[in-house]
């Protein structure tokens, strides 16, 4: 039977606590410098995978508020063009500028009124109603509801309201050439108390800005 070494026992136990030791204390160290890790890196991180990229909104008005015009008419820009020229039928239909408009006068039993300094000449109606209508269109209107008496434009004395929503209308194109479209558009009345008109609405690119080639009084 052979004699045990004690010593060597003892030498042997010693390096292995030590050893063990040793690595417990650097598990500790490594674990410590992981969980200490900046801040800022991980919120960048995070940042960088929730930021997403907004595309502006066309805008079809200067930042005075000045009409530009449409370059590309599609199903967006429709409706914008519509709103617009709504707004130039209503201010011509109701005489321009109440400040500026003269005064009424009667003609065969009916009761006309002056359009404002703006607008009272041929000239004047025709640029101004030509930034958004083609010139047939615009000229189809003046000549069935606008007169000239004593130099000055004049018109039959009416304040009709819209009851229909052009800011809500959609539109679906029905046909299209390289100069001209025709859209379907489909406009809610206000709050929606009658069932939505449908109109069809033509349109046609003049020196590169699309203008509408329907009469106003046809639309509103």
């Amino acid at each position: 039977m052979k004699k045990v070494n004690k010593l060597a026992i003892g030498t042997w136990a010693l390096t292995a606590l030590v050893t063990a030791s040793l690595y417990s204390a650097h598990s500790v160290q490594a674990a410590s410098a992981t969980s200490t890790l900046p801040a800022a890196s991980t919120s960048k991180a995070m940042t960088s995978t929730t930021t997403t990229a907004t595309t502006p909104a066309v805008s079809y008005y200067t930042k005075d508020g000045v009409w530009t015009g449409v370059k590309k008419l599609n199903h967006d820009s429709v409706t914008p063009l519509i709103v617009e020229a709504e707004k130039r039928y209503v201010y011509t239909s109701t005489g321009g500028k109440t400040s500026t408009t003269d005064s009424t006068f009667s003609l065969n039993n009916k009761t006309y009124r002056y359009l404002s300094t703006d607008i009272n000449t041929h000239a004047k109606l025709l640029a101004y109603l030509t930034e958004t209508y083609t010139k047939q269109a615009s000229e189809a209107y003046i000549q069935k509801y606008v007169i000239e008496n004593n130099g000055k434009l004049a018109q039959v004395v009416s304040n009709e309201d819209s009851k229909l929503e052009f800011n809500r209308s959609t539109a679906k194109m029905i046909s299209m050439t390289d100069t001209t479209r025709v859209y379907r558009l489909t406009v809610p009345y206000v709050k929606d108390a009658q069932p939505v008109e449908r109109m069809l609405v033509k349109f046609e690119l003049v020196d590169g800005l699309w203008k509408i080639n329907t009469s106003p009084s046809a639309l509103f």
